[in-house]
């Protein structure tokens, strides 16, 4: 039972924490996340205490649980391991056929990104982006990759849905994955990398820029 309780709160709270539910730059006391939770003290540290080891808060005696600035390096690495997945995924497709369901979600949501795009529906752009980032992992059968990937991607999820209040749907980006799933469509995988790879290092850059610009969000002198 106990061991339920905890990993209960520890998805509860990293999803509160990913969602900027929590806020970055805050402290909240334990009694108060436990009552929030109802549950008691025991487990919520517990979970805190794994939510630390990956680095997205601190317990700080006498002033509670510190919600993390998202480190700039941290960041950057973030999305080096990210595209290095993707491109690997990419690469492994080359002797695999594109078919199946994951293909045909691959098709879809790029058709709703458009879609997206057109009506500018930030959410709905959002949702399918994820989407085909994840399309794009599981199409090369990897599981052991895709759970990697998976992972990667949660722990930018906070970053994307703060820098998203404050910027347009990128076209860019939509231009770009359509353009990779065309390429690899067309059975031409070496354009396919090309268009990724630059997609990666084009966004992120604009991500890290877009960042520093929001106060008390991004730490740069520390991990």
């Amino acid at each position: 039972m106990k061991k339920k309780l905890t990993e209960t709160a520890y998805h509860t709270l990293r999803e509160m924490v990913l969602s900027n539910e929590l806020e970055v730059g805050h402290y909240y006391l334990e009694e108060a996340l436990a009552e929030r939770l109802q549950i008691s003290r025991t487990p919520l540290r517990e979970a805190c205490i794994r939510l630390s080891q990956e680095g997205l808060v601190d317990m700080v005696p006498r002033r509670g649980v510190f919600i993390k600035p998202i480190s700039l390096e941290e960041l950057k690495e973030i999305y080096e391991v990210i595209a290095a997945l993707e491109l690997q995924s990419i690469r492994l497709l080359q002797s695999e056929h594109c078919q199946g369901e994951d293909w045909e979600a691959l098709r879809f949501h790029v058709e709703e990104l458009n879609r997206a795009l057109k009506e500018e529906n930030k959410e709905g752009w959002m949702l399918h982006d994820t989407g085909f980032h994840l399309a794009l992992i599981r199409l090369c059968g990897n599981q052991t990759l895709a759970s990697l990937t998976q992972h990667m991607l949660d722990k930018s999820q906070r970053i994307r849905l703060l820098t998203f209040k404050v910027r347009a749907i990128p076209k860019e980006s939509t231009d770009e994955h359509t353009r990779t799933f065309q390429a690899m469509e067309n059975g031409d995988f070496e354009e396919a990398l090309n268009i990724h790879e630059l997609h990666r290092k084009r966004s992120s850059g604009e991500l890290v820029a877009l960042l520093k610009g929001i106060a008390g969000l991004i730490d740069v002198t520390s991990r």
